[in-house]
């Protein structure tokens, strides 16, 4: 979590992508997408009153939508190739999407290694 910006630049906004729940306590890292179209957990709402839609303006080169967005506009024209969150990413997890149309160089690879673990934490209010 250390590594998650604090500082991603967001629509001309820079922004924390750390998850914070509701004890206060740093439990993840939203990717630009989700930071802008998610509102749990007091997540502030950049699309005025309520979340970002993944198509609206706002949130639309950061998420790629592939019904709106072509893979090569989002690959060459949109957001989400020069954040931050991908480069961390692309950096720590060699061959993870970090985004919906992110197909890495050489990659197709997209999976975990046979004996890999992966531990989810849920938090559930009570």
């Amino acid at each position: 979590l250390a590594q998650c910006p604090s500082d991603e630049i967001l629509n001309g906004i820079a922004v924390d992508l750390k998850v914070t729940n509701p004890d206060g306590v740093a439990v993840g890292c939203y990717s630009p997408c989700s930071k802008l179209t998610t509102d749990n957990w007091g997540n502030p709402h950049f699309c005025g009153e309520q979340r970002c839609l993944p198509e609206s303006d706002k949130a639309m080169s950061y998420c790629c939508p592939a019904d709106k967005v072509t893979h090569d506009d989002c690959v060459n024209k949109e957001r989400a190739p020069h954040t931050k969150y991908t480069a961390l990413i692309h950096d720590t997890c060699k061959k993870v999407y970090a985004y919906s149309a992110d197909d890495l160089p050489g990659g197709g690879d997209h999976a975990c290694p046979v004996g890999a673990t992966i531990h989810w934490t849920l938090y559930c209010p009570q």
